[in-house]
């Protein structure tokens, strides 16, 4: 533990993560309390041994095990207050109430939409709900109708839900017999803004735009590519530009960037900025990435009003532990692994990297100063994400691109074009439609 500070809030957020990753693949689903016993006694027992004899690595490790008592007891807690009382419904028909919180996707046999469901007990449930009509749901409309639900326990052979619980979906419903009841309320409630956002971003693109290059600008703006060809897909994940469609760090630096250019003072930049970040993380449905890189740009501008040096290492310990927080089955998603797996990589080695190149003989610093430093940072950044997140590639898409950090590089200045001009292209389009065909 020599050498650096020790940095308490890092320990005790991976040492969250670990317990609620270990509560996740390894334990029987409602053990957790027992784990979480067994790591406290540990904690108290090393944090027994660290006051006769004072250590830095003693009181990390009582640091840790404290940690992972807390992850343990945290997820016990979250399976008993809000999945446990949602097995009660496995296989069971109910009639019940459904708040839409999204758009309905159409699909080949009837709609699929995220609903908040109103049980018969008065217990509302985040539920993934299938209609037998491909009807046009929005954000905030209110249905009554029965349902047959599905709600498997969690690591169990039929655990249908597990793609979805880390999102907080608790609950598969699919529309029975009776009628449906579909009431649109005026006006939608502030809570739904941020949905009627991302339709009003689709609405617009779609109109400026041809369909292929409004799906692409969908992907860049809010993450959506659903309207996007497999082929051109595929081709993204063959050249490691996935990300790209994910809303993440690199779409939310380019946006915080832009603000600070438009406002000319970081400090000026913290109010417009923070309230931007959120609508627009909103905007994509808080998805794992675009929160965690939210919450470490949030901690950027505030670095910036206070006048503090930023701690990246720090911010992103904070940004897991608000995510885990919120849901401990974050901990499954892929979308978060490889976001902190890029993040951790780019904090630990960029530097070390970019020096390394900087070093190198072959391009002189005096030559072309401006792209020397733009192609070796963008090498570096390249390199470092693929540290942690290479594996994670391989696993989770059997893949790995030995092009990604050429097409990155020829790729980022493109990338960070599109996405602000896709910006002002929704902004023109709703001021004055022709001034957004002619800039489309």
């Amino acid at each position: 533990m020599k050498g650096g500070p020790l940095r308490p809030l890092c320990i005790a957020a991976f040492a969250v993560a670990a317990a609620m990753a270990i509560a996740h693949w390894a334990l029987p689903f409602g053990t957790a309390h027992i784990a979480a016993s067994v790591a406290l006694v540990c904690g108290l027992i090393v944090f027994t041994c660290s006051r006769i004899r004072r250590s830095r690595f003693l009181k990390a490790l009582t640091l840790a095990a404290l940690a992972l008592a807390l992850g343990f007891a945290w997820r016990w807690g979250w399976d008993s207050l809000f999945v446990s009382p949602a097995l009660a419904w496995d296989a069971r028909t109910a009639a019940v109430e459904a708040e839409a919180l999204a758009t309905a996707q159409a699909t080949d046999y009837g709609a699929r939409v995220a609903a908040r469901l109103t049980m018969p007990d008065g217990r509302k449930y985040s539920a993934t709900l299938y209609l037998r009509e491909n009807l046009d749901i929005r954000p905030g409309d209110k249905m009554a109708l029965d349902v047959a639900c599905k709600a498997p326990q969690p690591g169990s052979a039929d655990d249908i839900l597990a793609f979805w619980r880390p999102s907080g979906i608790v609950l598969r419903a699919v529309q029975s017999g009776g009628a449906l009841s579909v009431d649109s309320p005026s006006p939608v409630p502030v809570a739904h803004w941020p949905a009627i956002v991302a339709d009003t971003v689709r609405r617009e693109l779609n109109r400026a735009l041809p369909p292929q290059e409004a799906a692409l600008a969908q992907g860049l703006l809010i993450g959506d590519s659903s309207a996007l060809d497999e082929s051109f897909l595929a081709d993204l994940g063959n050249t490691g530009m996935t990300h790209a469609m994910s809303v993440s760090g690199m779409h939310i630096s380019f946006l915080v960037g832009a603000i600070i250019l438009l406002m000319g003072n970081r400090k000026r930049a913290f109010w417009v900025g923070l309230p931007v970040v959120f609508l627009f993380v909103a905007a994509a449905g808080f998805p794992a990435s675009a929160v965690r890189a939210g919450i470490m740009q949030a901690c950027l501008l505030f670095s910036y009003v206070l006048g503090r040096e930023e701690d990246s290492l720090t911010a992103l310990s904070l940004s897991l532990l608000v995510l885990l927080a919120l849901n401990p089955y974050a901990v499954a998603d892929a979308g978060l692994q490889l976001s902190f797996a890029s993040s951790l990589g780019i904090i630990l080695f960029s530097g070390r990297f970019r020096k390394s190149l900087a070093s190198c003989r072959f391009w002189p610093e005096k030559r072309l100063p401006r792209l020397r430093a733009y192609v070796f940072s963008s090498i570096s950044l390249s390199l470092s994400v693929l540290a942690f997140s290479a594996p994670l590639v391989a696993v989770y898409f059997q893949t790995f691109s030995l092009i990604a950090p050429v097409a990155n590089l020829l790729a980022m200045w493109l990338l960070s074009f599109l996405f602000l001009g896709s910006i002002a292209l929704v902004c023109f389009s709703l001021i004055f439609a022709p001034l957004a065909a002619a800039a489309a």
